[in-house]
C-alpha cells in the first residue's frame, strides 16, 4: 500500500509539472551555453587562449638556457641597474645607453615583489645569493611578453583581413627568431611587442574610428622609446595612420585638411612627450646623459656600426 501511495505521489500533477519545469530550465540553459559557444567572440577568445598557451609552453622550455653560466652580455645590463635601484631606494636606473627604462621599471617592481614573497626580503638583499632564480623569473617575464606577440599579431590580422588573423598568429607563435629571443632578458622582444601594439591601436583608430585608440598608440610609442631610443620611429606609424584617416575626408578643401592634420600631428607630438615623461621621467631630468649616450651609441667606431647610415640600412633591408 505504501508503494502504491508513493507511485501516486510521483505521478501527481504537481510533481509532473515540477519535473517539466526543471527539464525546460535545463533546455534553456543548454541553449544559452550553445549560443555562447557559437558566439564569434567566444570562438576568438578560445583561439587566442590556445595560441597564448602553446606560445608560452614553447618559450618556457629554454628559460634555463645556459645555466649556471650567464653568457649573454646584455642580460646583466637589465638586472644590475635594478639591483642598484633597490639598493639605493631610487627609481633612477642611472643607465641611459639604450636606455632600457621600461624593463628596468618593470623588473624593479616585479622582482622586488617576488623577492619578498619567496625570500622574505628585498631584491637588494637576496639577488647575489639567488641570482639564477631571479634571472629565471626575469626571463619568464620576457617570455610572457613574447607570448603576447602572436596574440597581438592575430588581432592586427583580423583588422586588416579576418582570413589573415590565424595565419599571422601562428607565424609569430612559432617563428624561430621570436621564440629564441624570448629566452633572454633583452629589449628585442619587448620593443617588438610595443611596436605591434602601436600598429594595432593605430589601425583601430584609422579604420574603426576609435579615438581612444589613438592615445593608446601614442602611449605605447612612448613606452617603446623608453625601452630603446629608435622606438621613437614607431611614432611615425601613428602619424601615418592620422594622415591616412584625414585623407579620407574629401568634403573639406585641401588647405583646410592640411591645417587640420597639422594641428592633429602637433597635438599627438605633445601627447607623446607627456606620455614619455610619465613613463620615463629620468630621461628628462638627466637629459645631458641622454644626449651623451645617443652620441656615444651612434659613433662610427661602435662594434655594431655598419657605416651605412639610416638610408643605407633601409635600402639594405629593402633589398
Amino acid at each position: 500500500m505504501e508503494i502504491l501511495a508513493d507511485d501516486e505521489k510521483s505521478c501527481s500533477p504537481q510533481v509532473i509539472t515540477s519535473q517539466l519545469d526543471i527539464t525546460e530550465t535545463i533546455l534553456k540553459i543548454s541553449q544559452q551555453i550553445r549560443k555562447l559557444i557559437d558566439h564569434p567572440h567566444t570562438k576568438e577568445f578560445l583561439t587566442l587562449a590556445v595560441i597564448f598557451t602553446i606560445s608560452l609552453l614553447i618559450r618556457s622550455i629554454g628559460l634555463k638556457h645556459g645555466f649556471p653560466l650567464l653568457t649573454h652580455p646584455d642580460e646583466s645590463v637589465i638586472l644590475e641597474p635594478v639591483y642598484q635601484m633597490t639598493r639605493n631606494r631610487s627609481l633612477n636606473p642611472g643607465f641611459f645607453n639604450r636606455p632600457n627604462h621600461t624593463l628596468h621599471m618593470m623588473n624593479f617592481f616585479y622582482l622586488n615583489v617576488l623577492s619578498y614573497v619567496r625570500f622574505g626580503a628585498s631584491f637588494a638583499s637576496t639577488f647575489r645569493e639567488n641570482h639564477l632564480s631571479f634571472y629565471y623569473y626575469s626571463r619568464l617575464l620576457i617570455s610572457i611578453m613574447g607570448t603576447l606577440i602572436p596574440v597581438t599579431a592575430y588581432k592586427i590580422g583580423k583588422i586588416i583581413k579576418p582570413e589573415l588573423s590565424l595565419v599571422m598568429g601562428l607565424v609569430f607563435m612559432a617563428f624561430p627568431s621570436y621564440v629564441f629571443h624570448s629566452l633572454f632578458i633583452t629589449p628585442d622582444v619587448p620593443i617588438t611587442l610595443f611596436t605591434l601594439l602601436v600598429i594595432y591601436f593605430t589601425l583601430r583608430y584609422s579604420i574603426k574610428n576609435e579615438n581612444i585608440s589613438l592615445y593608446f598608440a601614442i602611449l605605447f610609442s612612448a613606452i617603446n622609446t623608453a625601452e630603446k631610443y629608435p622606438g621613437l620611429l614607431s611614432l611615425s606609424i601613428v602619424f601615418f595612420g592620422m594622415i591616412a584617416k584625414n585623407l579620407e575626408n574629401t568634403t573639406d578643401p585641401l588647405p583646410v585638411r592640411v591645417r587640420q592634420i597639422t594641428k592633429q600631428l602637433l597635438g599627438a607630438s605633445f601627447s607623446f612627450f607627456i606620455a614619455l615623461f610619465l613613463v620615463a621621467p629620468n630621461l628628462f631630468f638627466n637629459y645631458q646623459k641622454v644626449i651623451e649616450a645617443i652620441i656615444n651609441e651612434s659613433r662610427s667606431s661602435h662594434l655594431g656600426a655598419d657605416q651605412l647610415g639610416l638610408i643605407g640600412r633601409l635600402l639594405f633591408y629593402i633589398r
